[in-house]
């Protein structure tokens, strides 16, 4: 179970997130759901890189989210507070293509 104090700023402000609604999540939701009780379902989280006209680099993290009986994925954009979160909760990063992704296993925490 997630400490909420180790990522606890004080300036907590729930963000709405919906696969429906956004393709891509930011940091402040995923950060939401944690604090409202849903953890990250593995040690370890995969990404994928986007580049933009061969110059601007995207990165697009697959997190697999559980709460009771609910699992759900959520593609984050990283950035700083978002790489920050996960190391501190000390989540591996691993860089796979889709294909990639659908065959790894990843250990339960």
């Amino acid at each position: 179970m997630l400490e909420k104090s180790a990522l606890d700023n004080g300036l907590f402000r729930y963000r709405h997130w919906s696969p429906v609604s956004e393709q891509y999540a930011g940091g402040d939701a995923l950060y939401s759901f944690l604090m409202t009780g849903w953890e990250i379902a593995t040690n370890v989280v995969f990404y994928e890189e986007i580049w933009l006209n061969g110059v601007r680099r995207i990165c697009i993290c697959h997190i697999e989210l559980k709460k009771d009986d609910q699992i759900i994925e959520m593609p984050v954009l990283e950035n700083p507070y978002v790489h920050k979160m996960l190391v501190t909760l000390r989540i591996q990063q691993l860089p796979v293509d889709k294909a990639q992704r659908r065959l790894a296993v990843a250990e339960p925490l």
